[in-house]
């Protein structure tokens, strides 16, 4: 899906296998400002095989590429309980404040609907303030779980199809 914000022309694609070594670049870029224990090593072994960990079971990974280089992602992992793990929301920061974060939010849920997941849960870290405010501005809200990365304090949850909606 080609975009334009502003004089700014964007693409938005499912990632490809060969995208991996540029997801991680990116993510390294970002991850230090956030997390100062980030050295770079692990965290990231679901971009070694995209097909397996996201896209089997209608799963997704969606990049924004602008320019030829991606410059946000965001990966729509399916879960073993009717839910969809939002993981790896990341907007370089030269091109934050434009929507694309939310944009991206947007399409991983609308994914998840129509793949009748009954939620969408992420986890993330308080010190993200922009990205917490927000998911909590798109319908996620703070749920009282523990985060399953060591690097997230918070797990939030938004309810795509409520249970008892499904069969009518």
């Amino acid at each position: 899906m080609e975009f334009n914000i502003g004089d700014h022309h964007y693409l938005m694609r499912r990632a490809k296998t060969t995208d991996g070594p540029e997801i991680r670049q990116l993510i390294r870029k970002i991850l230090p400002a956030f997390d100062p224990a980030y050295s770079g090593d692990g965290g990231e072994n679901d971009l070694d095989n995209l097909q397996e960990t996201y896209y089997k079971k209608n799963g997704t990974f969606l990049v924004i590429v602008f320019q030829g280089n991606i410059i946000a992602t965001l990966g729509l992992r399916p879960m073993d309980d009717g839910c969809a793990k939002l993981r790896k929301m990341y907007v370089d920061p030269a091109h934050r404040g434009n929507g694309l974060g939310e944009l991206l939010v947007n399409k991983a849920v609308a994914i998840a609907g129509e793949s009748c997941f009954a939620k969408v849960r992420l986890e993330t870290m308080t010190a993200m303030a922009s990205a917490v405010k927000l998911y909590h501005r798109l319908g996620f809200e703070n749920i009282p779980a523990i985060a399953v990365s060591a690097r997230c304090d918070l797990v939030m949850e938004k309810k795509i199809h409520p249970a008892d909606d499904l069969f009518k």
